[in-house]
């Protein structure tokens, strides 16, 4: 139904928890959205949105809190820890009904079927695939809190230290902090990452910063320029990662592979997977925060002795996409032309932890193809993320242990080079 303004919404009874009312304005560019409860209202913004139903599927709107919410611009999202049910709302849906099946001993995917196929049966549109695509959301929902419910709403959690900077580090860490706070280049709101928030967000590609030192220098004349300051940026970044790392930064040298960095401001929660990453990331948080603000990421351990007869699950290293449990085969490995059999892709499996990393003025190495996020934090806090997504950087995907060990080994370095 049309209203005339925000301020007009009809006083009707609150919609069910968990459900949110979506009232048309007639400015035909904006909706009100009225929520059952303030913890939907601030889920809904830790998520930067909502799936709103529209005619023939469901479509993302960010949300912005203008109703009846007294001090909005200063409610303190970034101070919230994800719930379990937004850890899991990345995983695919295959992926959730083996976990809830592993955990309850019962198989529901056969259930949750049967019960979509009635529902579309009944409103007639079982041919539909835009509709069915609406059960699919609902599905994926459901099946999220149930498994959270199966687990209690918590899981166990570990914590660890990332790599330390050192004197040099420091140096270096200090001046990209000061040419972040100074940063005015930031993109607008609508160019952000769907689904992820954070009060600016901005991604600085390599060969864009190949193209600006190509087309106008880094003489002092231009160092004004909005350009010069992502360059900038993308150096400090760049000589931190390699000294946080143990790389030399002489010409020549091997450096740290990667493709691009993003930076950002105020990043909160955002419980995601980078399906484009072809390789590891190293994660640096930089700023005045405390209470939190580590870096969270779902424990996986690679699955030994895989049954050739093994489904598998969306956690491995073949071509399954999101919503593919594995593939034809996923479990024995392809032939070759020769006629041999290659070996069957690395899958991984959750251990049911989750691994918190401290990034305050430290480096993390971590798989952003698997499910992470950012604990709660308050005060000032800015996030530099270093990834790939080129074939030329790709590296395999790896068990979350490999990663630890990997930071324990090169802060062993430098307690090492230190005495």
């Amino acid at each position: 139904k049309d209203v005339v303004d925000a301020g007009s919404v009809p006083d009707v009874p609150p919609p069910p928890a968990g459900h949110a009312r979506v009232w048309k304005l007639k400015d035909c560019t904006s909706a009100a959205v009225e929520c059952a409860s303030i913890h939907d209202f601030l889920n809904a913004l830790a998520h930067d949105g909502l799936e709103v139903p529209c005619t023939h599927a469901y479509k993302h709107r960010r949300v912005t809190p203008v109703v009846h919410v007294p001090d909005a611009e200063r409610l303190p999202l970034h101070t919230l820890s994800p719930s379990l049910e937004m850890q899991l709302a990345p995983l695919p849906t295959p992926e959730l009904e083996r976990r809830l099946a592993a955990a309850e001993r019962r198989d529901t995917s056969e259930e949750g079927d049967a019960r979509d196929a009635k529902r579309a049966k009944t409103r007639g549109d079982s041919g539909n695939e835009k509709a069915s695509d609406r059960c699919k959301i609902t599905r994926h929902l459901r099946l999220c809190r149930e498994l959270a419910s199966s687990m209690r709403f918590e899981r166990p959690t570990r914590n660890i230290d990332g790599v330390r900077l050192d004197a040099k580090g420091e140096t270096y860490a200090g001046k990209l902090l000061d040419a972040l706070r100074a940063f005015d280049g930031w993109p607008e709101d609508s160019k952000k990452r769907k689904g992820v928030g954070a009060a600016a967000y901005a991604v600085i590609k390599r060969k864009d910063v190949d193209k600006i030192i190509a087309r106008e220098g880094t003489s002092p004349e231009t160092t004004a320029a909005v350009g010069n300051k992502v360059v900038e940026l993308f150096r400090l970044a760049q000589a931190t990662l390699n000294v946080a790392c143990g790389v030399k930064t002489n010409e020549g040298d091997e450096q740290i592979p990667f493709d691009a960095v993003a930076v950002t401001r105020a990043f909160r929660g955002s419980p995601h997977v980078d399906a484009r990453d072809t390789s590891h990331q190293y994660v640096l948080a930089l700023g005045d925060f405390s209470d939190g603000g580590a870096l969270c990421v779902e424990e996986v351990a690679e699955e030994k002795n895989v049954r050739p007869e093994d489904p598998g699950d969306a956690r491995d290293t073949g071509d399954a996409g999101d919503g593919d449990p594995g593939g034809d085969g996923a479990g024995r490995g392809k032939k070759t032309r020769d006629g041999e059999r290659r070996a069957p892709p690395r899958r991984f499996v959750p251990t049911g932890h989750v691994l918190r990393v401290n990034v305050k003025n430290r480096v993390a190495r971590i798989d952003g193809r698997h499910v992470h996020w950012v604990d709660g934090w308050s005060g000032e806090r800015f996030s530099v993320v270093f990834f790939c997504t080129r074939k030329e950087n790709a590296a395999e995907m790896q068990a979350t242990a490999a990663h630890e060990e990997w930071m324990a080994a090169k802060q062993r370095e430098k307690v090492v080079s230190m005495r």
